[in-house]
């Protein structure tokens, strides 16, 4: 009887020790599979902040492109007018 309580608790400690190592390689694979799940979002993560510095550069540049053009057309503009006021007052002038 002491010998087939024995096996008996021996088979069970052995199932228990099975599942044990079943459930530590599970968790191994869970932490591995979790941590390259962060990895990959840290990198995508990190190509998003890049990409973002990059396009609000550029677009900043462009902006600055756009007001440089509009202000130098002002001036043009402004200019030009004043030349045509000067232009009208001579001819006031003359006749």
């Amino acid at each position: 009887m002491y010998l087939a309580e024995n096996n008996k608790n021996s088979q069970e400690i052995d199932s228990l020790e099975a599942e044990l190592q079943r459930m530590r390689s599970e968790l191994s694979y869970s932490y591995l599979n979790s941590q390259q799940t962060l990895q990959k979002a840290t990198i995508l993560y990190d190509q998003t902040v890049s990409k973002t510095a990059e396009e609000k550069e550029r677009v900043g540049k462009e902006i600055f492109v756009v007001l440089e053009r509009l202000i130098n057309f002002k001036t043009f503009i402004e200019t030009t007018l004043f030349d045509f006021e000067n232009l009208y007052e001579k001819e006031l002038e003359k006749n």
